[in-house]
């Protein structure tokens, strides 16, 4: 069998590539398992430890009562147990410190990237907002929500109908464009559940977590709605009522049997949240973004 050395190069490319992307899991990984080792070594080196301080205390006696056939106990100050410990504990001592370095590395590599995504997304939402107010400005307002119909229409048609989340609360599908995902339920429990949502958008901390929402309706988690969350801002016009409420709605048409035509729920969530780095809330879940 012959080895392709001219692959090596690639393969260590390849391999510095995936360790730079995953490093802040490598690093916390590492920083675990070192908390453990350091744990068992600190176990094994006590008992050594303690017999060097017993030997010390004696030979102290011994040296401070000469020619005593009962030796009296003393006692070693913190210094002199340090002396006499520090062979046993330095290694212990030295991959503790590493290990906090690992978990701290971590954190901050971790820091760093969420600037940059923030960032980004600022951005984009920026741009976005941009090109809004100038479709405002030259179409109308009602343009531009013909536009927005559009493109949900469009979302609705190319996305996976497949894969329908039963909840036990209705027969209706409804759709959630964040996280992509259908679910069967019933208009009066979701219209119930968006105004609880406002009411708490208005009353509560002024921000509501899209997880939070996505869970009473009967849709799963995913690492993108981890971060995202409903301002107050965004629902200054709306009032917790059901009404209103159907603001947040859109029927469209969905083509699950090519031809069949059938009528979903579209959630317009999307002018509704913002991210929580964005506005300095702090997510309960732990994400990354590697």
């Amino acid at each position: 069998m012959k080895i392709n050395f001219k692959a090596i190069p690639e393969a260590l490319k390849v391999l510095s590539k995936l360790g730079e992307k995953h490093l802040p899991t490598i690093l916390t990984g590492v920083g675990v398992a070192g908390f453990i080792g350091t744990a068992i070594m600190a176990a094994k080196a006590a008992p050594k430890a303690e017999t060097a301080i017993r030997k010390a205390e004696l030979e102290k006696s011994e040296r401070e009562n000469p020619g005593t056939l009962e030796l009296p106990k003393v006692k070693l100050t913190f210094w002199e147990k340090t002396k006499v410990t520090a062979g046993y504990y330095w290694p212990t001592v030295a991959l503790g410190a590493a290990s906090t370095a690992c978990v701290l590395s971590a954190h901050k590599i971790d820091l760093t990237r969420l600037a940059s995504v923030t960032a980004a997304y600022q951005l984009s939402k920026k741009d976005f907002k941009e090109l809004k107010d100038k479709i405002v400005e030259k179409d109308g307002k009602e343009k531009l929500e013909e536009y927005k119909s559009d493109v949900r229409q469009d979302r609705l048609m190319s996305a996976d109908i497949s894969r329908v989340k039963e909840s036990g609360l209705g027969e209706m599908k409804f759709y959630e464009p964040m996280t992509r995902q259908f679910v069967k339920n019933d208009m009066w429990n979701v219209l119930n559940v968006l105004c609880e949502m406002i009411d708490d958008c208005h009353n509560s901390e002024g921000y509501v977590p899209l997880d939070d929402v996505l869970g009473k309706l009967g849709f799963d988690e995913t690492p993108l709605s981890h971060d995202m969350i409903f301002m107050s801002e965004f629902m200054k016009e709306l009032r917790p009522k059901p009404d209103d409420a159907r603001q947040l709605i859109e029927i469209k048409a969905i083509d699950p049997d090519h031809g069949n035509f059938e009528p979903c729920a579209y959630l317009c969530f999307e002018d509704r949240i913002g991210s929580a780095a964005e506005y300095g809330v702090v997510s309960r879940h732990s994400f990354r973004y590697s």
